[in-house]
């Protein structure tokens, strides 16, 4: 009898957080409308958010599922001095969804598309967190001529995508989508706990606050078509890694450690993956995967090196 009582309140619950979060998000248009523009890259449009002056432009790209405005804790300060770009990929955040299949190269594509259809000309300094690193590296592979220089934040330093890995990430970002359909991403949010989302490493305010918007159902959906791409995005990665693939663009790669030092292993790693170019080099920081979070300034310091270095 306890079971069923505990059954039934569950559902009486699911159905409650349900009906609240289908309200809350008919409102959130209204709400949250755009930091930046709608811009058409050919039949649906993508979310583009350019602030500042200068050349050249830096773009920003961010890691799994999260939106553009993971990067407000780097973009405000660096738009002081720089032109920056932040953006949604399909069906994230702002953006409308893509057409299928989907894949990183497909968002590179997009990406490349977008910047050129809102006018920002290249070449780019582009900046990427954890999977958007593998954005970059494919867009400096696809279109090197718009490349200034690359700053790659935590980037994976994966071999394969396994089955099991990604059956794993699959099944998590459906969690999370399962979360967000009953107002629970919301309601994370408005407690301020979206740092149990990010391994304990706290978002700006201005992502918690629109917490269940921008990890709504239709963003987590994206989410798993990125994670279900990453067996072909590594692959094309591994291919374009040849000797000198970034030839002489300044590269600075960031990588984040807990404890006394970096292990060696992934010092020399990352080492291996900095000589790609000539103009190469590894910054650690302590603390946790979102360097973006925790260490934004080294992120623009890094920027800023390769902003000083462009002709």
């Amino acid at each position: 009898m306890g079971l069923l009582l505990a059954l039934f309140l569950l559902v009486l619950l699911l159905i409650a957080g349900a009906t609240y979060e289908a309200r809350a998000a008919r409102g959130d248009a209204q709400r949250y409308p755009p930091p930046g523009r709608l811009v058409d890259v050919g039949g649906y449009r993508l979310h583009l958010n350019c602030t500042g002056r200068g050349a050249p432009v830096v773009v920003l790209d961010s890691g799994l599922g999260d939106s553009s405005l993971v990067w407000v804790r780097v973009q405000e300060p660096l738009a002081r001095r720089a032109r920056v770009c932040s953006y949604d990929r399909a069906g994230i955040a702002w953006s409308d969804p893509g057409p299928p299949p989907r894949s990183d190269q497909k968002s590179v594509e997009e990406l490349y598309t977008l910047l050129h259809n809102a006018g920002e000309p290249p070449p780019y300094i582009l900046v990427g967190h954890s999977s958007g690193v593998n954005r970059v590296r494919l867009f400096a592979h696809t279109y090197p001529e718009a490349v200034a220089g690359l700053v790659l934040v935590e980037p994976p330093l994966l071999a394969e995508a396994s089955p099991m890995f990604v059956a794993a990430l699959t099944a998590l970002r459906r969690l999370i989508g399962a979360l967000a359909r009953v107002g629970g991403v919301r309601l994370l949010g408005k407690l301020g706990w979206m740092g149990l989302l990010f391994g304990g490493s706290d978002p700006p305010p201005e992502l918690a606050q629109r917490a269940g918007f921008l990890y709504n159902p239709q963003s987590m959906r994206a989410s798993v078509e990125e994670t279900q791409a990453l067996p072909e995005t590594i692959r094309a990665v591994t291919l374009a890694a040849t000797p000198q693939a970034w030839d002489a663009w300044p590269v600075v790669i960031i990588a984040a450690y807990r404890g006394a030092a970096p292990r060696p292993d992934l010092a020399a790693s990352l080492d291996h993956l900095a000589r790609l170019s000539t103009r190469g080099r590894v910054v650690f920081v302590q603390g946790s995967h979102f360097v973006l979070f925790e260490h934004p300034e080294r992120i623009v310091q890094a920027i800023q090196t390769i902003l000083q270095a462009a002709p």
